[in-house]
């Protein structure tokens, strides 16, 4: 369990590596603003125990894990597909 944790946790900050470094130039205002929302995790990655804790420590935002993960990542599809066919992003 521990190897599994340490790869998953080098992962993350690899991955999130380029994102904190953004986050870290954001004005005191723009921080204000994301005060306000939280970052959701969605999908399976954000059933990792203890995963939400990482990824609000290495991106100082506060970040909360979506009540059925799974299912926001399906609902966030059908949002995104809708707007794309609004926009006449698909032709026939």
């Amino acid at each position: 369990r521990s190897l599994i944790a340490q790869a998953i946790e080098r992962g993350v900050e690899n991955t999130l590596a380029p994102l904190a470094s953004f986050a870290r130039n954001f004005d005191a205002s723009t921080l204000a603003a994301l005060d306000e929302r939280p970052v959701y995790l969605t999908g399976g990655g954000a059933l990792i125990p203890r995963i939400g804790n990482h990824v609000q420590r290495l991106l100082g935002l506060r970040v909360r894990v979506a009540a059925t993960p799974h299912h926001a990542v399906i609902r966030g599809a059908c949002a995104m597909l809708e707007v794309a066919d609004l926009a006449g992003v698909w032709t026939e």
